[in-house]
């Protein structure tokens, strides 16, 4: 079973980042998104809303929304949940552990973080059950997930 290390405290609201970057032709969002129209959303969201828990992926505009995400996080400590299993939203998920390490490793340099704080399987479906199950104890087992940011 997993443990808590620290309790942090978040903002009641979570901003989802999935049409932040806009639409690529591997993941299909909200069309065009001018980008400095999705810094400007950020920036207000965590400055004047004081929104400091965010939702993404590395499939939401192929890790551009990450990248946004972490622009901000050199600025201000904020807490991300991001996930692991599809690379883009036109594939089907993958639950291979070189792949899955290889994507966390590129989301922890998209949102310039050593570690994560909260991590998702993506889409994820009653057949993959087993291969999941396989994917979770390896990661705790590594515990790179599991340590904490302070």
């Amino acid at each position: 079973m997993s443990e808590i290390i620290q309790k942090k405290e978040i903002s009641r609201l979570c901003f989802g980042t999935w049409g932040i970057a806009g639409s690529t032709s591997n993941s299909p969002a909200y069309g065009f998104v001018d980008l400095q129209d999705s810094l400007t959303i950020l920036e207000k969201a965590i400055f004047e809303y004081g929104i400091d828990f965010f939702d993404t992926s590395p499939a939401y505009s192929e890790g551009k929304a990450e990248e946004l995400l972490g622009y901000f996080n050199q600025r201000k400590n904020i807490k991300i949940c991001t996930k692991v299993g599809r690379w883009n939203l036109s594939d089907k998920p993958n639950w291979d552990i070189a792949r899955s390490s290889l994507s966390l490793r590129a989301s922890k340099k998209r949102l310039k973080q050593d570690t994560l704080d909260i991590v998702l399987i993506h889409s994820p479906d009653e057949s993959d059950i087993e291969k999941i199950k396989f994917l979770y104890e390896f990661y705790l087992m590594q515990k790179h997930l599991v340590k904490s940011r302070n």
